[in-house]
């Protein structure tokens, strides 16, 4: 009987599992990121993707892979650095930094600990996609909005997303590529959708792209602004996008949108056509705007669009916010694409009639090709004047060489 209650006794819990007491130290050991100038432009950020130009302020995260030791590095900006030390001049590296680096840092540090906001549902991914507005596009079970539904009266912009479903572009590669959804090909020049999740098998995001049937069926595009290159995108495009989301305005300002717009796509599409990547870049330099300074230097679609707005519109006056020259109209309004102090990208924002424009300077190769005389006599004076040099009158002090 003895033995039949012992057997039956209850067990007692096994201990809970706990760290050694090496491994919590070694934890608390780990060293704060490290902060430099990016000595190169080859770096890409671990959190937006994009490209860290040289002399950028870079911070960086030590880990350890099967290879080694190694640094993931990210934009300052980009990073929530109040995550990672108390103050700024705790990182490693910050006492080499020059006094207006430091001095940048600090503002990026102030503002991120005084507000620290996810950008747009940041950590929404294909796996939690987040509620469509009212008057959306309606999914099975749902109710489509009611036709009288009052539709906003500007484009609303709000940072884009850092992971999840959160770029857009047109396809550059010649050979189609298939969607990572239905497998169906992705054509040059067609329009994709980047999902970026963390990778598998390396420490970072990967970006699976997806064609736009599927993009918008999955119901993981609550915002256009949410994409970023999302002011890059045709009008076509983004009509269809802005339907699903439910961010289309009333009709007259739709018609006077596209209007806009048209005239820009089709210089930008000649452009792309008819001129090298060289020459992109020397138009743009002829009216001294610097490319590498605009974050745009590898970018040929971004080169051709700032070129088309100049010979279209005029050339912009620099930047009130960061002094770049970089203004340019792109989805209803002028945006800039500097950076400032090159450590965050510049916010300004502005309406068309807020900004000058100046005369635009044609080369004299441009002028005597035979797509610009064909752009010239179909375009006419409305859209480019007849000779390609914009609507702004007299010339920028200190910029362009032509005349």
């Amino acid at each position: 009987a003895d033995g039949q209650a012992r057997t039956d006794a209850p067990r007692a819990p096994p201990p809970k599992h706990t760290k050694p007491a090496a491994e919590q130290t070694r934890a608390a050991m780990v060293p704060p990121p490290s902060v430099e100038p990016a000595a190169s432009g080859r770096a890409a950020c671990r959190i937006c993707q994009s490209k860290i130009s040289r002399g950028e302020l870079r911070v960086g995260t030590a880990y350890t892979s099967e290879f080694g030791e190694s640094i993931k590095w990210h934009h300052a900006a980009c990073m929530d650095l109040p995550k990672y030390v108390s103050t700024p001049d705790r990182l490693q590296g910050y006492a080499l930094l020059t006094a207006d680096q430091q001095a940048t840092l600090q503002q990026l540090f102030s503002h991120k600990a005084a507000t620290p906001i996810a950008l747009g549902g940041s950590n929404s991914g294909p796996s939690s996609p987040a509620p469509r507005p009212s008057g959306g596009k309606a999914s099975a079970g749902s109710t489509v909005a009611s036709p009288t539904t009052r539709r906003p009266e500007q484009l609303a912009e709000q940072p884009p997303q850092a992971t999840g479903v959160c770029k857009i572009e047109y396809a550059k590669a010649k050979k189609p590529a298939p969607c990572k959804s239905c497998s169906g090909p992705i054509r040059n020049g067609e329009a994709r959708v980047g999902d970026a999740q963390p990778s598998p098998w390396y420490e970072g995001l990967q970006t699976r792209w997806l064609c736009m049937p599927c993009a918008l069926r999955g119901q993981h595009i609550t915002r256009f602004s949410q994409l970023a290159g999302w002011d890059r995108m045709g009008y076509d495009v983004s009509g269809e996008v802005r339907q699903g989301t439910g961010e289309l305005l009333d009709e007259k300002r739709e018609r006077e949108l596209q209007q806009t717009m048209a005239p820009l796509e089709d210089l930008c599409e000649a452009l792309c056509i008819n001129l090298s990547f060289d020459q992109l870049k020397a138009g743009l330099l002829l009216n001294g705007v610097d490319p590498r300074a605009a974050g745009i230097e590898t970018d040929s679609i971004a080169l051709a669009h700032l070129l088309a707005d100049g010979m279209l519109n005029g050339l912009c006056q620099d930047c009130p916010a960061c002094a770049c020259s970089s203004l340019h109209f792109a989805a209803g309004r002028i945006a800039c694409l500097g950076s400032i102090e090159g450590l965050s990208k510049c916010p300004y924002r502005a309406a068309p009639a807020a900004v000058k424009r100046f005369r635009f300077a044609l080369s004299d190769e441009m002028r005597a090709s035979e797509w610009y005389a064909e752009w010239t006599g179909a375009s006419g004076d409305a859209a480019g004047k007849g000779k390609g040099k914009g609507k702004g009158k007299g010339k920028r002090k200190g910029k362009g060489k032509g005349k």
